[in-house]
């Protein structure tokens, strides 16, 4: 690689969340050609069809914009054929707002293939955006990254690559593997190919992809600090230039890249973690958590992002990227260090404990069989995905408890959920009698005895806009344009909490998990409301009067 050239195919290996919506923003932003490849038949189909993979804001329209298959005269009379969401209305608006701050600046070309063996020789830039799960068996179980998918990608890299390229890793993957995976390739291949091997780690987060990657707070790029590989990192930061300011590109060796990843994910799944250690103690003081995370969030060195008590992180990526660092810690006899990561899952498992023993304890004060309605299922609002998610233990729990189950999410899939339930509820007749999947969260709440919202999708909420305590990551924030929210244009969606109270059998008790409801007003429709970190200033444990004494 002589000079730094300019990148005009891209191959982006991995059609999963990552790859399909990074490689749709680069097609739509700059003027290279983007095939997205995928062994799986299936999502790529569903990538070149009107029901895209992923409901995501703003996806649809971008990828319309630019995608080149053979359906292309489907879409000229109906552009934007329907997706099944709750959120559809709102999608729309935010689809209008992309198309008027972020213009299209190139006029790239994005297409879906199985084809992998032409995508990769025909390419300039290969982009690896295959998953790296936790490993599930062997050494490393649940803390090493399972490599298997990324070294799949190496292989097809090596066999089909006939000239030089450059090959980025968007993958999450642990310190040294970018480096390991440029020396594999060097190995396998000719001596006159030469495959210089990035890091560029991904900080999208579902619910705000498109945003996160059209504005983003900063792109990372990670070479080898040769002369070669300084160059391909500046190609590379070239390519993002072109709708990127340069001051938000920032270059640094592997394993700078790599750790960054992993460190970005830790910090703000502690920062969860921390909010949710404080309202344990703020309902022992008898203290309120939004008030203290209040406090502590105008401290300008302090924030008010992600400080918010509930139920914990969810999702693939903090969990895993937390026991990422921490493994890497024990490899490296860094084993006080390690404890610290350790202790940021230990504590979301515990807070998602201690509200699972809240609702069960009071479960077992009814005198009958009881019917819990859950309403979410997503590990977060904006979410259509369940992976960790604070519903499926606590379901869990309430089945074994014996109680029947109603369930409602706005966008989760209901095939999504009966495959989420049926891990522990294996008995089909006990099954069907117990558990119902329902279209609504009306009919989930109908004669429900005790109602628990495990997700805080905006529209389950009913406290004031004056109300919100911890800032942008407070459900009843103002609307911005990575939002999910199908309420912030109007109060019309928001759920009708009289009318769920009249049908509620008593006691009529509803546990928030997320603290989104308004107690004195749920207080007047005759429901008592259940939060999180809201203490009782008259529980206060008596160890702390003797403070005095």
């Amino acid at each position: 690689m002589e000079e730094k050239r300019r990148i005009r195919s891209i191959a982006c290996i991995g059609g999963g969340f990552v790859g399909g919506i990074t490689a749709a923003i680069i097609a739509y932003k700059t003027h290279a050609s983007v095939t997205v490849i995928d062994t799986d038949s299936r999502r790529i189909a569903a990538w070149n069809s009107g029901n895209l993979p992923f409901d995501e804001p703003g996806l649809k329209d971008i990828v319309f914009s630019v995608r080149k298959t053979a359906l292309d005269e489907t879409f000229i009379a109906n552009p934007r054929p329907h997706v099944e969401s709750a959120h559809d209305g709102n999608q729309l608006g935010v689809e209008a707002d992309l198309r008027r701050e972020h213009p299209t600046s190139g006029c790239g070309e994005l297409w879906f293939s199985s084809n992998v063996g032409s995508a990769i020789t025909d390419a300039d830039l290969i982009l690896v955006c295959v998953d790296t799960p936790s490993k599930r068996s062997n050494t490393g179980e649940g803390s090493l990254l399972d490599l298997m998918f990324l070294k799949s990608a190496v292989k097809s890299i090596a066999t089909n690559a006939s000239t030089s390229k450059i090959v980025a890793i968007k993958s999450t993957v642990s310190c040294g593997t970018t480096q390991s995976v440029e020396k594999m390739l060097t190995a396998n291949t000719s001596t006159n190919i030469r495959l210089i091997v990035l890091s560029n780690p991904e900080f999208m987060a579902q619910g705000s992809a498109i945003s996160d990657l059209l504005e983003p707070d900063r792109i990372v790029i990670g070479s080898s600090m040769t002369e070669e590989g300084v160059q391909a990192a500046a190609t590379l930061a070239d390519l993002y230039a072109q709708w990127i300011p340069r001051a938000s590109i920032l270059t640094m060796n592997h394993a700078s890249a790599e750790l960054s990843k992993l460190a970005s994910n830790a910090l703000l799944a502690q920062r969860v973690t921390n909010a949710n250690a404080l309202s344990i103690i703020s309902e022992g003081v008898g203290a309120d958590v939004e008030d203290v995370t209040r406090v502590c969030g105008l401290d300008a060195r302090i924030g008010p992002q992600m400080m918010r008590a509930g139920l914990g992180f969810g999702g693939k990526c903090f969990q895993k990227d937390n026991n990422a660092l921490e493994h890497m810690c024990r490899a490296l006899n860094l084993n006080t260090i390690a404890n610290h990561w350790r202790s940021t899952t230990s504590l979301n498992a515990i807070q998602r404990d201690r509200f699972s023993r809240r609702v069960i304890a009071h479960i077992k004060t009814l005198q009958h069989v009881p019917t819990i309605a859950l309403l979410g299922c997503a590990f977060k609002e904006g979410a259509s995905d369940l992976t960790n998610s604070s519903f499926i233990s606590l379901s869990e729990s309430i089945w074994r408890s014996g109680g029947k189950i109603a369930v409602f999410d706005p966008q989760i899939p209901e095939i999504s959920i009966w495959r989420a339930l049926s891990r522990f509820a294996t008995d089909i007749p006990d099954c069907l009698s117990r558990l119902e999947v329902c279209k609504n969260a009306y009919d989930a709440c109908d004669l429900a005895d005790t109602v628990v919202i495990t997700t805080s999708w905006a529209e389950f909420g009913n406290r004031d806009q004056k109300a919100t305590s911890t800032g942008p990551e407070h459900v009843v924030q103002p609307e911005d344009p990575g939002s999910t929210d199908s309420t912030s244009k109007g109060a019309s969606r928001k759920l009708d909490w009289e009318r769920i109270a009249v049908n509620m059998n008593p006691p009529k008790v509803v546990f928030d998990g997320w603290n989104i409801l308004d107690p004195f007003k749920m207080e007047a429709y005759g429901v008592k409301v259940e939060g999180i970190g809201k203490g009782s200033p008259e529980k206060v444990k008596p160890y702390l009067d003797a403070q005095l004494v």
